[in-house]
């Protein structure tokens, strides 16, 4: 898949952070703003865990989540 090809899906959602691995994209608020993005983003071919997930948290200003690339364990572990 090409960025080009995932950032027209994410129209009007910001592009917080990218490397070799991982892209996130947000904020996004709201429900109906959320199944529009996963109806997008499963339009592309791409599957709902797999390749994406939302993270929904809430937490203090001066805390800063971060999330990064695991390789899947050989043999189908997770």
């Amino acid at each position: 898949m090409s960025q080009a090809g995932l950032q027209t899906a994410m129209e009007g959602v910001n592009l917080l952070d990218e490397n070799e691995d991982l892209i996130s994209f947000g904020p996004c608020f709201g429900q109906e703003t959320l199944d529009v993005l996963i109806c997008r983003l499963s339009a592309l071919g791409l599957s709902y865990f797999d390749d994406f997930v939302e993270v929904v948290a809430d937490y203090p200003s001066w805390c800063q989540p971060a999330m990064s690339y695991a390789q899947p364990m050989k043999g189908g572990g997770e």
